[in-house]
């Protein structure tokens, strides 16, 4: 094999566990040359120093000297939204994503790193759909502040399931397919699904998978480059409850993910971890919802032995991290190194010049015509000129017109909001099962209706709810896409009491119909407008 020059430190870590890659990368190859993964034990993650502290006795362990390190932010710190955005060209986009995350964004701004990545463009090569991912900046300062104290310098911060998508377009067979990819974690697991080359949906589900028994030891052998912690030993209950869980959360993720897009479809399953439940949950994966379920397997690609793919299962993201940087642009998202917006200054500056040279180009040209002729062709030019500003202006008003006629026509599609409510009042459940609901969101963009905090006197009052409104049907046609979250106990109630609550997210479908309707309405009045 040829010795690949440049080679990389990077980390990944959980509330139980360090692992740790080290690889030479080029040419889109890794050559992998460490990975481990180790036991935090009592350190706690979240104080830098004594993580950093860990992370670097650790390191000098092995005997590992850098100076620099990669890492990532898992998902339940970074705020991710696909944003549709008109077709824009691209030293343009980092400038419309920073002003459309403004509304959507939960904190302000400025408080916070932006990264993108454009995920679809039209025919002409302009971005028309962007993935949009924000951290906040004292999150990358705990960052910092854990690897300084390892005694590195933060190279680089990736995303977790952005570096996991990574990983699985290295995957043979896989990289082109809508896969549900589940990376099982101690206390929360990320859930994503990506779709050929982009992340379309991602969650991080809180699931407590308990530890393996202490007494079990490394499945490592003596002379192996790879050692892990993963334990496989567990009880059969421990491992149950824990199956059971995490294919509730999965269950979740398709159904919120199909609520994105009703005629999404999965090819299949990967799950990554290192836990110890990963082969159980993918045997029963497959049996409950009928894709075809593997095990996370980088074997092939990273060129090792086939006996090593369980032990390399928890380094999906440590490894797409390894990944992304053997090309450029594989790891899209950075937030040490945001895409920015181009400075107004610069860009004046390149259009002042572009506007010379083309005022000089001009200048050359007509020094070649004669007077007379550049008075005959300059008195033609404004004939033209006015018979096309005549015309445009005739053009004008009739697509103006056409405009408010079409408005007025997307406009009625709100109407429809009172009516849709009345039927979610009737769809409740019989008199002797009690839920109220506290807040209800209407939403014209999405024609979702979210329902927060429904208090129910048992958990299958809302179960029973939604089961209701996906039943509701005209001609042969459903009219609702239900989807609840996760049932949230109420602590110290009485028996006949409000038990629980819990988060409903309604798609009203004829309306979304009619919205996307309406959008290409309004996509074909911009294109219009642009043409005039």
């Amino acid at each position: 094999m040829v010795s690949l020059a440049r080679k990389v430190l990077c980390l990944d870590w959980d509330r139980r566990s360090l692992r740790f890659v080290v690889a030479r990368v080029g040419r889109g190859r890794v050559q992998l040359e460490h990975a481990h993964s180790v036991r935090l034990g009592g350190v706690n993650p979240d104080e830098p120093e004594a993580m950093g502290s860990f992370i670097k006795q650790t390191l000098k362990r092995h005997r590992v000297s850098f100076h620099k390190a990669i890492v990532d932010v898992p998902r339940d710190r970074v705020f991710i939204h696909l944003l549709g955005i008109p077709p824009t060209p691209e030293n343009e986009v980092a400038d419309i994503v920073r002003f459309q995350a403004m509304k959507e964004l939960t904190f302000h701004i400025d408080d916070a790193e932006l990264d993108h990545v454009v995920v679809a463009r039209d025919e002409q090569g302009q971005a028309t759909e962007v993935l949009v991912a924000a951290v906040l900046k004292k999150t990358l300062d705990g960052l910092r502040e854990v690897v300084q104290a390892a005694g590195l310098k933060l190279a680089r911060v990736g995303l977790r399931p952005y570096a996991n998508l990574v990983s699985v377009r290295h995957l043979p067979e896989i990289a082109d397919k809508r896969t549900l990819f589940v990376d099982v974690g101690p206390t929360t697991t990320e859930i994503d699904v990506f779709c050929g080359q982009a992340l379309r949906f991602s969650r991080a589900a809180s699931v407590t998978v308990n530890p393996p028994d202490p007494s079990g030891s490394l499945s490592a052998s003596a002379d192996s480059r790879i050692l892990t912690t993963a334990d496989l030993e567990r009880s059969d209950q421990a491992l149950d409850t824990s199956v059971n869980t995490l294919l509730v959360e999965m269950t979740r993720t398709i159904q919120a993910f199909r609520a994105t897009d009703p005629v999404a479809h999965l090819d299949q399953i990967v799950i990554a971890g290192g836990t110890g439940v990963e082969s159980e949950l993918a045997r029963r994966a497959e049996q409950r919802f009928g894709y075809a379920c593997e095990l996370f397997d980088p074997t092939q690609p990273l060129g090792v032995a086939k006996k090593e793919s369980a032990k390399l299962r928890e380094f999906s993201a440590a490894l797409g991290l390894a990944w992304g940087l053997s090309r450029e642009g594989l790891l899209e998202l950075d937030f040490l190194n945001p895409k920015r917006p181009i400075p107004k200054k610069k860009i004046r500056i390149q259009r002042a010049r572009l506007a010379g040279l083309t005022a000089a180009a001009l200048a050359v040209s007509a020094a070649g015509y004669g007077f007379l002729q550049y008075q005959a062709g300059a008195r033609q030019l404004q004939n033209i000129k006015e018979s096309v500003a005549s015309a445009r202006a005739d053009l004008k008003k009739q697509v103006e017109i056409q405009t408010r006629i079409e408005e007025l026509g997307d406009w009625a599609l709100r109407a429809s909001w009172p009516d849709e409510l009345l039927r979610l009042t009737d769809s409740a459940v019989e008199p002797g099962k009690k839920m109220l609901v506290q807040q209800m969101t209407l939403d014209n963009r999405t024609a979702a209706i979210a329902i927060r905090q429904l208090r129910a006197n048992h958990f299958d009052v809302p179960t029973e709810y939604e089961r209701r409104l996906n039943d509701l049907n005209e001609d042969g046609v459903r009219r609702y896409q239900a989807a609840q979250g996760t049932w949230r106990e109420t602590a110290k109630v009485k028996a006949d009491d409000w038990q629980g609550s819990v988060d409903l997210r309604v798609i009203l479908r004829p309306l979304l119909d009619g919205l996307e309707k309406r959008d290409a309405n309004e996509r074909a009045r911009r294109q219009r407008l642009r043409k005039l």
